[in-house]
Protein backbone atom coordinates (compact mmCIF):
# COMPACT_ATOMS: atom_id res chain seq x y z
CA UNK A 1 0.00 0.00 0.00
CA UNK A 2 1.44 3.38 -0.95
CA UNK A 3 0.11 6.97 0.98
CA UNK A 4 2.39 9.25 -1.17
CA UNK A 5 4.28 10.37 1.70
CA UNK A 6 1.05 11.55 3.27
CA UNK A 7 0.69 11.16 6.66
CA UNK A 8 -1.49 7.45 6.80
CA UNK A 9 -1.57 7.41 10.72
CA UNK A 10 0.39 7.55 13.96
CA UNK A 11 2.45 5.81 16.28
CA UNK A 12 2.22 7.08 19.61
CA UNK A 13 3.74 6.65 23.07
CA UNK A 14 2.93 7.49 26.13
CA UNK A 15 4.47 7.04 29.81
CA UNK A 16 2.44 7.87 33.26
CA UNK A 17 4.51 10.74 34.46
CA UNK A 18 6.04 10.21 38.22
CA UNK A 19 4.47 6.48 38.00
CA UNK A 20 7.29 5.28 40.66
CA UNK A 21 6.10 8.07 42.96
CA UNK A 22 2.56 6.69 42.81
CA UNK A 23 3.65 3.20 43.37
CA UNK A 24 6.04 4.26 46.45
CA UNK A 25 3.27 6.96 48.03
CA UNK A 26 -0.01 4.94 47.48
CA UNK A 27 1.31 1.64 46.98
CA UNK A 28 1.52 -0.80 43.93
CA UNK A 29 -2.51 -2.02 43.88
CA UNK A 30 -3.34 1.93 43.64
CA UNK A 31 -0.90 1.91 40.63
CA UNK A 32 -2.00 -1.17 39.11
CA UNK A 33 -5.30 0.86 39.43
CA UNK A 34 -4.14 3.61 37.73
CA UNK A 35 -2.42 1.72 35.09
CA UNK A 36 -5.72 -0.18 33.97
CA UNK A 37 -7.47 3.27 34.23
CA UNK A 38 -5.27 4.26 31.66
CA UNK A 39 -5.36 1.19 29.28
CA UNK A 40 -9.43 1.71 29.33
CA UNK A 41 -9.10 5.47 28.51
CA UNK A 42 -6.74 5.01 26.28
CA UNK A 43 -9.25 1.68 24.31
CA UNK A 44 -11.91 4.00 24.60
CA UNK A 45 -10.65 7.20 22.87
CA UNK A 46 -8.37 4.88 19.78
CA UNK A 47 -10.44 1.83 19.38
CA UNK A 48 -12.38 3.01 16.60
CA UNK A 49 -8.80 4.34 14.51
CA UNK A 50 -6.28 2.35 15.79
CA UNK A 51 -4.92 -0.32 18.35
CA UNK A 52 -3.57 -0.07 21.83
CA UNK A 53 -1.23 -2.04 23.91
CA UNK A 54 0.68 -1.68 26.76
CA UNK A 55 4.62 -1.92 26.12
CA UNK A 56 5.80 -2.13 29.64
CA UNK A 57 5.54 -0.64 32.76
CA UNK A 58 3.99 2.87 32.96
CA UNK A 59 4.35 2.70 28.77
CA UNK A 60 1.39 1.81 26.42
CA UNK A 61 1.69 2.39 22.77
CA UNK A 62 -0.74 3.42 20.30
CA UNK A 63 -1.04 2.27 16.70
CA UNK A 64 -3.58 4.60 14.89
CA UNK A 65 -4.36 3.05 11.40
CA UNK A 66 -6.18 5.66 9.87
CA UNK A 67 -5.60 8.77 8.52
CA UNK A 68 -6.91 11.52 10.54
CA UNK A 69 -6.39 15.36 10.32
CA UNK A 70 -3.01 17.05 12.37
CA UNK A 71 -5.93 19.19 14.04
CA UNK A 72 -7.90 16.15 14.58
CA UNK A 73 -5.25 14.51 16.28
CA UNK A 74 -4.28 17.57 18.74
CA UNK A 75 -7.66 17.37 19.78
CA UNK A 76 -7.87 13.61 20.98
CA UNK A 77 -4.60 14.08 22.70
CA UNK A 78 -5.98 17.31 24.55
CA UNK A 79 -9.16 15.42 25.49
CA UNK A 80 -6.80 12.42 26.31
CA UNK A 81 -5.17 14.28 28.96
CA UNK A 82 -8.15 15.92 30.68
CA UNK A 83 -9.59 12.52 30.68
CA UNK A 84 -6.37 11.32 32.44
CA UNK A 85 -6.16 13.84 34.93
CA UNK A 86 -9.36 13.11 36.18
CA UNK A 87 -8.40 9.15 36.79
CA UNK A 88 -8.68 9.22 40.55
CA UNK A 89 -5.46 8.32 43.11
CA UNK A 90 -5.52 9.91 46.24
CA UNK A 91 -4.70 14.04 46.18
CA UNK A 92 -2.30 13.02 43.18
CA UNK A 93 -3.66 14.14 39.67
CA UNK A 94 -2.23 11.69 37.05
CA UNK A 95 -0.61 13.02 34.06
CA UNK A 96 1.39 11.82 30.92
CA UNK A 97 3.87 12.43 28.14
CA UNK A 98 3.27 11.87 24.65
CA UNK A 99 5.32 11.08 21.72
CA UNK A 100 3.60 10.84 18.63
CA UNK A 101 5.28 9.85 15.16
CA UNK A 102 3.54 10.27 11.50
CA UNK A 103 3.35 6.95 9.37
CA UNK A 104 3.96 7.93 6.10
CA UNK A 105 4.65 5.03 3.34
CA UNK A 106 8.30 5.14 3.82
CA UNK A 107 7.89 3.76 7.70
CA UNK A 108 8.49 0.92 9.70
CA UNK A 109 8.41 -0.10 13.28
CA UNK A 110 11.94 0.37 14.40
CA UNK A 111 11.78 4.39 12.68
CA UNK A 112 8.32 4.55 14.24
CA UNK A 113 9.49 3.36 17.50
CA UNK A 114 12.48 5.68 18.07
CA UNK A 115 10.88 8.75 16.09
CA UNK A 116 8.20 8.15 18.76
CA UNK A 117 10.55 7.43 21.46
CA UNK A 118 12.31 10.73 20.78
CA UNK A 119 9.27 12.89 21.03
CA UNK A 120 8.46 11.20 24.33
CA UNK A 121 11.43 12.72 25.71
CA UNK A 122 11.72 15.80 24.40
CA UNK A 123 7.86 15.88 25.84
CA UNK A 124 9.59 14.84 29.20
CA UNK A 125 12.33 17.53 28.83
CA UNK A 126 9.75 20.38 28.18
CA UNK A 127 8.35 19.51 31.77
CA UNK A 128 5.93 16.77 31.06
CA UNK A 129 2.21 16.48 31.18
CA UNK A 130 2.25 17.27 27.54
CA UNK A 131 2.43 15.34 23.78
CA UNK A 132 4.94 16.22 21.15
CA UNK A 133 3.73 15.50 17.58
CA UNK A 134 6.95 15.07 15.29
CA UNK A 135 6.76 16.21 11.87
CA UNK A 136 6.84 14.47 9.21
CA UNK A 137 10.26 15.72 7.41
CA UNK A 138 11.78 14.25 10.44
CA UNK A 139 11.88 11.11 9.79
CA UNK A 140 13.74 9.47 7.41
CA UNK A 141 13.47 6.38 5.17
CA UNK A 142 14.99 3.51 5.88
CA UNK A 143 15.72 0.44 3.87
CA UNK A 144 14.92 -3.04 5.38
Amino acid sequence: MKFSGKIAGYFIILDVDWFKRINDLYGHPKGDQVLCAIAQTLQSFFSNIGVVGRFGGDEFVVFIHKPISLSHLEKILQDLEEQIHQIPCEKKIISCSIGVAPITSFSNVETLYHAADRYLYIAKEQGRNQFVIGDISNLQPTTV
